[in-house]
């Protein structure tokens, strides 16, 4: 067996087994060797090594303990005599995951174990007190042993704790070295210990140096362990490794450090120091090695500055800052120092929160507060301890104003002021807002509670919606709607006689009732007074706005006026004034064709209405009778007597028999029998140009004949004008057109009118053109040969064509030729004429003759030209270019030019040398190329 001193580099050692002798560790490396790990216990409890599996997992600090079994009694006075355990056999796959929840709970249950343990150790140490010194001390080193494994314990679970509530704070204490990580399976089976061998070569390790160190319980005021402290000299403890010298740096000072037995340590700042955040260095070395040196920070906060209290915004209701809300749980809220904890106590209750990071705080009362004063106080304790209290008083008010509105001097809510006063009482200096037509007018109730608001812009007529919002200083509204009626429409005064009084026709007030009633129809609840000759009637209209009054008066036969006065509810007031008429007999009736129905001369009685209309006048409110060819019809006169009645069923072209008979409201009766002609039947109207086949003219004054019905009235209207004519007694008529028509197409219809009315109408359309039309002709496209429109051809039999006026007459005579061509444009004025004649070598002249349609015509002459043969062409050298003797064919010039003579306008065209070149021969016949 061989002692493993632990590497500088490394402080992990991988092995295969393991067993714990005292504090010692003998451990089976992966290849076989069995080696000594001397205090290899305390070492793995500082965190100073770490055991591997042959995997690379990280046995625990658990894992390792739970295989001690204590040995404690008085033959166990040596520490490797108390621990013991059996050789533990590492198995091949260890899971290293175990959940940090199951780790934390085997922890707490190994220091339970070891707590026990303790204190049975204590009592034996207690009772063995009378044994030798050596003995005591190695029962002392013992317990020393196990206090600083305890130690570490509750370190590494506070360290675990701490690392789930705050990842890496910096102002907490530098803490113990780690333990290594849990493995979640433990070796609770092992194979037998190797036999360990009698006496092994033990080399001395290394001593490991930690420190730590924290603010003391009584230096660390408010959040413990959080490095902020209101204490301005603290104390800083710890623990250090034994036999090493140690150090505090703060503040510039350096402060020496000095352990117990145990390695506990406590250094008390003895200068004060300055609220604000010290980095401070705590330093350990032994053997002379460089120390190990851990860097901290604490904070020292002396006092809380600031506490601002105050109702929250949205609890703030009414006036912002007044200390009065309309809400019974109001939230308070203020600045304080980050983190701060902010107490309210208000009514009982006592309230808690924590401020925000930025100082802020808020706190909800949870129980509603009634309705008066309230003292309240908040009190801030900030991190460091430090303490500021404010007191403050608060009002709650929840109940809502008052709201009452009425229009000024009126009752009710109808009122014919455009700009009307509102008024109305509630609470003392309370806000008053009106809201009507979309504005918003404001006012304040006065000491007593009284206001009055009068609405400056003009309402307009009609129904308004109004609203009065009261609201308190607290806040609390109090809302009254009404709708109000602004009426400034005159109410209707009209009254006529009632149903039952009105005989005859209703609603034409003749009576032949003598004890009559009115009746009428106005706004509701308007006062009604009706004045008739010397007497008075008053009464009111009922919620519909209607009202009667019977008249006990005995009136004469004839006409009675009245007045009637009308006051609305809104004092708007108007006046009519009628008549009803007394009547108990018929006195007239007048019969005849209605004017629309009295076609041709008025009270002829012809007609050409089949169903015509009878109207005449008689006592207002008659029944009226038709009777005509077997139809009996009925209608009732109007309030004026009139009356009206259209026979339903068509009447026959002959004279007709009829009677019409009136019977008043009184039953008194009269009749008129009279004759009426019926005749439908249109006359004849046609029309034609005098003279003229169809209706295309040169004449600009044209007469137009026609023939109808004897006598009956001819009416021409043509280019905005009207000429009248009559027909002669066989019908027959004929009309000039006086004024001079220009050159254009013209409308024109012709209006046959006969006694009865009857209307026969014939329209044409008549063109005036006096333009002559175009006789110019040239030769066609196939038959001019050579250059287009020159009118040369060498074809003896070509053809003429030319443009005009549609369907205009063209003749073509040729001169010497005996006879004529004739032909006749197209709808579009085209025309053409092949000439059959074979034509001579020479000049043809030719004449164009064109007659259009209206009778215009003219006339064209030309001259086509027969040419069947080029008669000369000269060739030779240019003068130019006949260098040497002229006319010898021979000369200098490569690109000579060519000469000559020819018809005029021929195209001549040179080969030579594979060139080919054209040129045109000019007016005289002349042409030259260059080669």
């Amino acid at each position: 067996m061989t002692n493993i001193i632990k590497s500088v580099e490394s402080n992990n050692i991988t092995i295969k087994k393991f067993k714990v002798q005292g504090l010692d560790l003998i451990v089976t490396t992966p290849n076989g060797t069995v080696e000594k790990i001397e205090n290899g216990l305390s070492e793995i409890i500082s965190g100073g090594i770490v055991l591997l599996t042959e995997q690379g997992n990280v046995l625990s600090q658990d894992e390792i303990l739970s295989s001690i079994t204590m040995n404690i009694g008085a033959d166990a006075i040596y520490l490797k005599e108390q621990f013991i355990s059996e050789t533990i056999e590492l198995a091949e796959d260890i899971d290293t995951k175990k959940d940090e929840d199951d780790e934390e709970k085997q922890f707490a249950e190994k220091l339970a174990e070891l707590n026990q343990e303790n204190q049975k150790l204590a009592k034996e140490v207690q009772a063995l007190e009378s044994q030798t010194e050596k003995q005591e001390e190695q029962l002392s080193s013992s317990l020393t042993k196990l206090s600083e494994a305890k130690a570490q314990l509750k370190e590494q679970i506070k360290s675990e704790k701490s690392k789930k509530e705050s990842v890496s704070d910096p102002a907490l204490p530098p803490s113990p070295p780690p333990m290594p990580a849990k493995s979640s399976t433990s070796s609770e089976s092992s194979t037998p210990a190797n036999k360990t061998p009698e006496n092994p070569i033990v080399i001395k390790p290394k001593t490991q140096v930690f420190i730590q160190g924290k603010l003391s319980e009584e230096s660390d005021s408010g959040k413990k362990d959080d490095g902020i402290t209101n204490n301005n000299k603290p104390t800083f403890i710890g623990t250090v490794s034994l036999d090493s010298q140690a150090y505090l740096i703060l503040d510039g000072i350096k402060y020496p450090i000095t352990a117990d037995k145990e390695g506990h340590w406590s250094l008390k700042i003895t200068k004060p120091l300055k609220d604000g955040v010290y980095e401070y260095e705590l330093a350990a070395s032994a053997d002379g090695s460089n120390p190990l040196i851990l860097k901290n920070k604490i904070i020292i906060d002396t006092q809380l500055e600031s506490l601002s209290v105050g109702l929250e915004e949205i609890s703030d209701s009414g006036t912002p800052g007044d200390k009065l809300t309309k809400h019974n749980t109001p939230t308070f809220a203020g600045q304080t120092e980050a983190n701060s904890i902010v107490t309210l106590q208000i009514a009982e209750q006592k309230l808690v929160t924590t401020a925000d990071a930025q100082g802020r705080w808020r706190i909800t009362v949870e129980k509603p507060l009634a309705d008066e004063q309230h003292d309240y106080t908040v009190t801030a304790v900030d991190v460091a301890g430090n303490t500021k209290a404010v007191a403050e008083t608060v009002t709650i008010k929840t109940t809502l104003p008052a709201a009452t509105a009425q229009l000024k001097d009126i009752q009710g809510f109808v009122t014919n002021q455009m700009t009307p006063t509102l008024t109305g009482q509630t609470e003392p200096k309370v806000h008053i807002q009106v809201d009507i037509a979309g504005k918003a007018y404001d006012t304040q109730a006065d000491e007593k509670g009284l206001w009055s608001l009068p609405i400056p812009s003009v309402l307009a007529e009609g129904s308004h919606r109004f609203t009065v919002k009261v609201t308190d200083a607290a806040g609390n509204v109090g809302r009254f709607s009404e709708s109000l009626q602004i009426d400034t429409t005159l109410p209707l005064a009209a009254a006529t006689l009632t149903e039952g009084s009105d005989s005859g026709v209703q609603g034409d007030n003749i009576t032949k009732d003598q004890f009559p009633a009115l009746t009428g129809k106005t706004k509701p609840h308007a006062a009604v007074t009706i004045s008739i000759e010397t007497e008075k009637y008053e009464t009111t209209a009922n919620a519909n706005g209607e009202w009667t009054q019977a008249l006990p008066t005995k009136f004469t036969e004839g006409e009675h006026p009245y007045t009637v006065s009308v006051t609305d509810k809104a004092g708007n007031q108007a006046t009519s004034k009628g008549t009803f008429t007394i009547d108990t007999e018929v006195e007239s009736l007048s019969v005849g064709l209605e004017g629309n129905s009295d076609s041709g001369t008025p009270g002829d009685k012809l007609t050409k209405h089949n169903t015509p209309t009878f109207a005449g006048q008689t006592e207002a409110n008659s029944t009226v009778t038709l009777q005509i060819a077997e139809q009996k019809l009925v209608t009732t006169a109007d309030a004026q007597g009139r009356w009206r009645i259209t026979v339903e069923k068509p009447l026959t072209d002959e004279q007709h028999d009829y009677t019409v008979t009136a019977v008043d409201v009184a039953s008194n009766t009269k009749a008129v029998a009279e004759t009426v002609t019926i005749k439908t039947t249109l006359p004849n109207a046609t029309a034609q140009l005098k003279d003229i086949q169809g209706f295309i003219t040169n004449q600009m004054t044209p007469t137009l004949t026609g023939q109808t019905e004897p006598k009956v009235r001819i009416q021409v209207d043509i280019a905005g004008k009207a000429y009248d004519t009559q027909a002669d007694d066989s019908g027959l008529w004929s009309l000039p057109i006086l004024d001079a028509l220009a050159d254009d197409v013209y409308t024109f219809t012709v209006t046959a009118t006969d006694q009865a009315g009857n209307v026969g109408r014939f329209s044409e359309s008549l063109q005036i053109d006096t333009q002559l039309p175009s006789a110019t002709a040239t030769l066609t496209e196939g038959s001019d040969s050579g250059d287009k429109g020159d009118n040369i051809t060498k074809d003896q039999s070509p053809a003429l064509t030319g443009k005009t006026k549609p369907h205009a007459a063209v003749t073509i005579s040729i001169e010497n030729e005996n006879g004529s061509y004739e032909t006749t444009a197209n709808a579009n004025g085209e025309w053409t004429q092949t000439l059959p004649t074979e034509f001579t070598e020479g000049e043809h002249p030719y004449t164009v003759s064109v007659t259009d349609k209206a009778g215009n015509q003219a006339k064209s002459m030309g001259i086509f030209t027969i040419d069947t043969e080029v008669e000369s062409l000269s060739v030779g050298l240019e003068g130019n270019s006949d260098s040497g003797t002229p006319g010898d064919k021979l000369t200098k010039h490569n690109t000579p030019t060519f000469a000559g003579q020819t018809e005029a306008n021929s195209t001549v065209t040179l080969q030579i040398a594979e060139q080919k070149l054209v040129t045109t021969a000019d007016a005289q016949g002349r042409w030259r190329i260059t080669g």
